[in-house]
């Protein structure tokens, strides 16, 4: 009976050992698998990352494309002064090959019917944090500036993009004391029409600092040179309310001007 006590013990010891053996060859066979692939495994997953940050980054640019088209076409009348707005800031913040895809989506918005506000907005959301998107709201603001001022639905219009963004009611008021100072909200009207006699033009040319005649070269470089040195934020800080209303007045006579030449050269 001891005998067979002592070979029933001896059994079991011996199936706990090979299966404590097993177990601790599959551990350490993992760990080599794992040890073996894991820059594969670790690769796909930052390819996988690098790719939802690739997709969201593209419908951001298709929502700031959307964004300044809805802006551009507050009015129903999208120009190319507000064009070049858009542009100076897209050469400032994206890559030439980003700056033609967003300018490829403002030309596609443009043509909607009905443009989806809240879609385009939301991608912004998605992906950029609170302060680029006041960037961008400052830039629609200064979109929005052109054609002798922010009409009152474009004031709206901006209200509500600016509550879409989540921008707080502290930075949209500052926001909006800010244009309405710099800027004014000068509201255009279907009797403001585009002077192309000759005396006009002339004007147009002059204000530029340009004879009449000069090459659409000249005409953007002039108008580059003279809207960033009358350009509103220029003035941040300053209290001397004359000085003020003169760059104000200014800066909108030199984007009317160049809105006015560009439609006759086109």
């Amino acid at each position: 009976m001891q005998t067979l006590c002592d070979l029933f013990v001896s059994a079991s010891v011996k199936e706990v050992i090979m299966w404590f053996t097993i177990a601790w060859a599959a551990i350490m066979g993992c760990f080599i698998l794992y040890d073996r692939f894991k820059d594969k495994l670790l690769s796909a997953e930052n390819a996988n990352n690098q790719d939802e940050t690739a997709r969201r980054s593209l419908l951001a640019r298709v929502g700031l494309g959307g964004a300044i088209a809805i802006v551009m076409n507050a009015d129903g009348r999208p120009t190319k002064a507000e064009l070049e707005e858009a542009k100076n800031f897209l050469k400032t913040h994206f890559e030439r090959n980003e700056q033609l895809e967003i300018l490829h989506h403002i030309k596609r918005v443009l043509a909607l019917r009905h443009p989806n506000t809240k879609y385009y907005l939301n991608q912004l959301n998605l992906f950029y944090d609170y302060n680029k998107r006041l960037v961008i709201v400052n830039m629609l603001y200064g979109v929005a500036s052109f054609n002798g001022g922010i009409t009152p639905d474009e004031w709206r219009l901006l209200g509500d993009m600016m509550d879409l963004l989540h921008i707080s009611a502290t930075d949209q008021e500052a926001m909006r004391q800010h244009y309405h100072t710099r800027i004014g909200s000068a509201r255009y009207t279907a009797t403001d029409t585009i002077n192309t006699s000759p005396s006009g033009m002339s004007r147009c040319y002059a204000i530029l600092g340009l004879r009449k005649g000069a090459s659409i070269d000249e005409v953007k470089q002039n108008y580059r040179k003279l809207a960033k040195q009358y350009h509103p934020d220029r003035l941040a800080g300053e209290s001397d309310q004359e000085k003020i209303s003169e760059y104000t007045r200014r800066f909108r006579e030199i984007n009317e001007a160049y809105e006015e030449i560009l439609e006759v050269l086109g």
